[in-house]
């Protein structure tokens, strides 16, 4: 935590050295970082910090977190998606049936079927991490692993069903007989969300993606996509459509040249430029339309190029840049 939030003076000679012997138009990092940001803030240069995204292979596009201010925790996002809701009614909004389509062609049926699913075996899922992850550690909200356990077992008289996360380091056995713990991980997170009318997580990508796939989350601990939860049905698709269109990107576009030049072109000015696209009017929206079949069951055998063009589109057509 205090290499996250203080500055190290060690640190910041060795990032001003490298500064000072290069010429540098933005950083990137995977952590939060205060001297990393702070001392490139001051030279006025931009930071980009990313982390695998919550949507992955095989069921979804590989997604990665493009954030200016910070990852996990210090983001973003809440800023952005304020902005969004401005201008939101003059952009192609999807359904979650459209989104699961895009960002999960060769999985849509599956997910549609838990989507509309209104059958459950467990009042409350519980999704756990790795004890030791530092994202849990970090951005817990002074919560331990443990308490979202303890949170459902107060919230509700039916049964709970806890998944332990692949890799956990330890086997669980509760007295309460509500509670049932997959230890052995029986079944993908998709089968763990199908069972479950509700989500209870610390801050793992398993709170947006029941969100995506129509169950009610709450999230504990710092993420991005907490105050999601407590949103309407259709203030949360809006946040749906802008994390999955404007926040997130597609792993082919982390470390690309251009694609980095274009953020940072349109970072200073986004609110006019957003305005700028987004009156275009009806021919920006037919193209739209036009976009998911283009996507659509081809996304694995596409070009590096093409990807980025269809990500820029929708980028532009979504407002989100």
């Amino acid at each position: 935590k205090h290499i996250v939030n203080y500055s190290i003076q060690e640190q910041i000679d060795v990032i001003e050295k490298v500064l000072s012997e290069n010429k540098i138009r933005a950083g990137v990092t995977w952590v939060n970082n205060s001297c990393f940001k702070e001392t490139l803030k001051q030279h006025n240069i931009s930071v980009f910090h990313h982390e695998m995204g919550p949507f992955r292979p095989i069921m979804y596009h590989p997604t990665i977190y493009l954030d200016f201010c910070g990852v996990n925790g210090n983001t973003e996002f809440d800023e952005r998606f304020r902005e969004f809701i401005k201008i939101s009614g003059d952009v192609p909004i999807l359904s979650r049936e459209e989104l699961i389509k895009i960002i999960s062609p060769n999985y849509s049926n599956k997910l549609i079927g838990i989507l509309n699913n209104k059958k459950f075996e467990y009042e409350i899922g519980v999704g756990l991490q790795v004890e030791v992850d530092t994202n849990l550690l970090l951005f817990n909200n002074e919560r331990s692993w443990i308490d979202p356990i303890l949170r459902a077992e107060m919230d509700c008289s039916g049964k709970v069903l806890v998944r332990p996360h692949p890799a956990a380091g330890y086997i669980l056995k509760p007295i309460d007989r509500r509670i049932v713990v997959d230890n052995i991980i029986k079944g993908s997170a998709q089968d763990f969300i199908n069972k479950c009318r509700k989500i209870y997580c610390l801050n793992s990508s398993v709170g947006l993606e029941a969100m995506l796939l129509g169950r009610e989350a709450k999230i504990f601990g710092d993420s991005p996509f907490k105050n999601i939860c407590n949103l309407n049905e259709e203030e949360k698709l809006l946040a749906l459509n802008f994390t999955i269109f404007g926040y997130l990107i597609h792993r082919n576009l982390l470390f690309n040249d251009d694609y980095y030049k274009f953020r940072l072109s349109c970072k200073e000015d986004e609110r006019n430029l957003i305005i700028q696209i987004t009156k275009k009017g009806e021919e920006l929206k037919e193209q739209a339309a036009h976009i998911p079949s283009q996507m659509t069951g081809k996304w694995l055998n596409i070009s590096n190029d093409e990807v980025q063009n269809m990500y820029h589109a929708l980028y532009k057509l979504l407002s989100q840049i």
